[in-house]
């Protein structure tokens, strides 16, 4: 799908973010640990960068976490889009008339609730419903403790912090976790999705975190639909990285012992809409798995009536690789951060979705594990318009399916007309695609009522994972990685329907970004590889300039 008429978002020559500063951004990932309270000048450029590039579409919302203030491990400044704009014209959500001291109130009051203080966060916003992150559920000892440390002035912020209240009979998780659940509905979230491989973790046999589908209150249940997406953490991307970053073929591990949470999704969601066999979850590789889970998450998006919650276990790992994803089709099917161009868009979500959001650059490149480059280098496989979230439509209040009026010029830009049934000349705001009764995939209506989850448990015991090591490759000027064949190009996507002469915006669009982050990702890991040679950082820009900021793409 194309981006809809009158946005800039491939005219790479007018880009705000030059080459030299996502070579600075991405100098001060791999140099620099992030924390709010140490957060230097440099810092203060980059969160205005995101500032400036987040309102060249939106009205913006700052929450202030000077010095770490909320949280230590989140932005200085938490920016919140509060309306869209669209032809000088504003599209407003709800939070556009909310009283941000009660919702920062509100993230003080429950920032123990969560672990390592990463309460829920809006971090964009579609259709009115927000898509948020967080970390998973702190254990009760986690709690205890930041509370006691606080308390005694351990954690040292600008502001003082008040020790967290409890319910009158001493159980501070109790009242942690009914703040958590007070801040999820003021954002009006309806979806938790949990990316953890466990359903709580477990250190030497004492439990560090818990999770939202094990709360033994159940608190959870009533009032979200919960649903658990196991997705293999950080240190699994070792071994993406030794398979010289091949993703096809690469399978997790499932019957490790820690390996306790299955995939399980409340049917009412109807991810049966999506033709995939869930029960088949762990036979996937690696690319087949991120893929069926994006369709899902785009789905959830498109059709859910409330926001989203996505989190793992820290936040900081698998929940900026969905995160980034998530932001990067939207922005490709244009649809939010219509201005930006794709130079922009990497800086802003690296910079904003990584970076400031606490993600451990260095100590994951020191270790080899390279989610952070499988963020970008997966963009090649979800060009197709299956991913698009204007295949999803929407639903109105008879439950038909209709298109508006930015689908159709959508659909006009790119020649797509085969999802278009019926054309009514007197209402140019929806097409209708059929009743439910007669479209092959949508059965039901797709609205988040609370029921009971469809749970998958099958723990496969002997399969085949991947043996295929190498080393790290150099990233050739086309963008492709290491001097082997079998390496993807840039050109080698995943959409059947698109010639080598003929390919749709969505698919320019994502080429664009993964080959600029891998011009920039490979000379920086080839300069923390002492047997590489250095290149210098002339030679550098004058590869990345037909790419960003000095020519059109």
């Amino acid at each position: 799908m194309a981006a809809s008429e009158g946005t800039s978002g491939d005219n790479e020559s007018s880009s705000f973010v030059s080459g030299e500063c996502l070579y600075e951004l991405f100098e001060h990932c791999f140099k620099t640990p992030y924390k709010a309270n140490n957060a230097d000048r440099k810092v203060d450029i980059i969160q205005k960068r995101c500032l400036h590039l987040l309102g060249k579409d939106y009205q913006v919302k700052e929450i202030s976490n000077k010095n770490g203030a909320i949280s230590n491990y989140y932005p200085v400044e938490i920016y919140v889009p509060l309306a869209q704009i669209s032809d000088k014209d504003f599209e407003f959500t709800f939070l556009a008339e909310a009283n941000f001291d009660k919702l920062r109130d509100l993230m003080i009051s429950c920032r123990l609730a969560r672990c390592r203080q990463r309460f829920a966060v809006p971090v964009m916003c579609f259709d009115n419903k927000y898509i948020c992150r967080s970390a998973t559920l702190a254990s009760a000892a986690e709690i205890i403790g930041r509370s006691g440390m606080e308390w005694i002035g351990l954690f040292s912020t600008e502001e003082p912090q008040s020790r967290p209240e409890d319910n009158g009979n001493g159980d501070i998780l109790t009242t942690q976790r009914s703040q958590d659940i007070k801040l999820l509905k003021y954002l009006r979230v309806s979806l938790i999705c949990d990316l953890m491989v466990e359903n709580k973790m477990i250190k030497f046999g004492v439990p560090v975190t818990s999770s939202e589908k094990v709360d033994k209150g159940h608190r959870y249940h009533n009032d979200f639909n919960l649903v658990s997406m196991p997705f293999p953490g950080c240190e699994f991307f070792k071994e993406y990285r030794e398979n010289e970053h091949l993703a096809q073929g690469l399978r997790y591990n499932w019957s490790q012992p820690m390996v306790d949470a299955d995939f399980n999704i409340p049917p009412a969601l109807c991810y049966c809409d999506l033709n995939i066999t869930w029960e088949n979850y762990q036979s996937w590789d690696l690319v087949k798995l991120t893929q069926n889970y994006m369709k899902f998450l785009v789905q959830s998006v498109a059709l859910g009536e409330g926001g989203m919650l996505i989190h793992c276990v820290s936040g900081w790992d698998r929940t900026p690789l969905f995160v980034s994803l998530l932001r990067l089709s939207l922005w490709a099917d244009g649809k939010i951060h219509k201005s930006l161009c794709a130079a922009e868009i990497l800086y802003f979500t690296i910079a904003y979705d990584w970076l400031l959001f606490g993600h451990q650059f260095l100590e994951r490149l020191n270790k080899g594990e390279a989610i952070f480059a499988f963020c970008f280098d997966f963009l090649q496989y979800i060009t197709s318009d299956s991913y698009s979230i204007c295949s999803f439509g929407k639903r109105n209040h008879s439950g038909m399916l209709f298109q508006t009026d930015s689908d159709l010029k959508l659909d006009e830009v790119t020649g797509d007309t085969s999802s278009r049934i019926q054309e009514s000349p007197t209402d140019n705001e929806m097409l209708y695609l059929g009743s439910p009764s007669k479209g092959p995939s949508y059965k039901k209506s797709c609205s988040y009522p609370v029921s009971q989850p469809l749970s998958v448990n099958s723990h496969p015991s002997d399969q085949n994972y991947s043996t295929s090591y190498g080393s790290w490759q150099v990233v050739h000027s086309e963008g492709s990685l290491g001097e082997s064949d079998t390496h993807a190009n840039p050109s080698m996507f995943s959409n059947a329907d698109m010639t080598a002469n003929q390919e749709s915006i969505r698919c320019s669009r994502l080429r664009n970004v993964r080959s600029t982050f891998w011009r920039l990702y490979g000379q920086f890991s080839d300069e923390t590889n002492p047997t590489s040679s250095t290149r210098s950082l002339t030679g550098f820009f004058s590869k990345l300039a037909t790419t960003v900021g000095m020519g059109n793409n």
